[in-house]
């Protein structure tokens, strides 16, 4: 092995590396050598192998997973179908979710909604609102509280609200709610999502 030695002419701190080859010689072997793979059989009689049946597994969890926050899944699903300009996107359906989409008709962020029936949950359907140039009414929609830090808002607060650009969603005793309708019905309650 050749020495390794203090370079002359080159900053006092540097050192001369010869560059090692690697010897020719002994070859690397098979890591995978002497291990068996996993083989099972699908329904059809066909032999899978262990990729396949992980595949499969990982497609059966899909289908099956949970959100931990739906309603930042739908607000998720409308922002990327605005971005892609689709004209419709697809959410589970829950009574929450209605009075959203209701409240989104109402101010015209959308053009309409409608629950399709479903083996599981139903679907809620969104139809988007675009002007004639192709641009989405909604611009933004920003999720305020959230399951590991809740935002409420009493009815004083509200007020700051009301000179913010944009709709703030409230969920109050008195069910889904602008942040206009819950001032008029004097309730706060927890601050959702922010349209503009």
């Amino acid at each position: 092995m050749p020495s390794v030695r203090k370079a002359q002419g080159i900053y006092a701190g540097l050192w001369l590396v010869p560059y090692l080859l690697q010897r020719a010689g002994a070859q690397r072997g098979n890591p995978r050598r002497g291990k068996s793979q996993l083989v099972t059989e699908s329904e059809k009689g066909d032999i899978l192998s262990k990729r396949d049946f992980n595949l499969r597994v990982e497609v059966r969890k899909e289908n099956f997973m949970k959100t931990t926050d739906p309603l930042a899944d739908m607000l998720t699903r409308i922002r990327n179908a605005c971005k892609a300009k689709q004209k419709k996107v697809d959410v589970p359906s829950s009574v929450m979710k209605k009075g959203v989409a209701q409240l989104l008709l109402q101010h015209n962020f959308i053009s309409n909604f409608v629950e399709v029936e479903d083996n599981k949950q139903n679907l809620l359907r969104i139809f988007l609102k675009y002007d004639h140039e192709n641009n989405s009414f909604i611009s933004g929609l920003l999720r305020i509280s959230k399951p590991s830090l809740r935002i409420y808002a009493d009815k004083k607060q509200l007020d700051q609200m009301r000179r913010e650009v944009g709709l703030t969603i409230l969920s109050t005793s008195k069910g889904i709610l602008t942040h206009h309708q819950a001032k008029e019905a004097q309730v706060g309650g927890e601050v959702l999502f922010k349209v503009w």
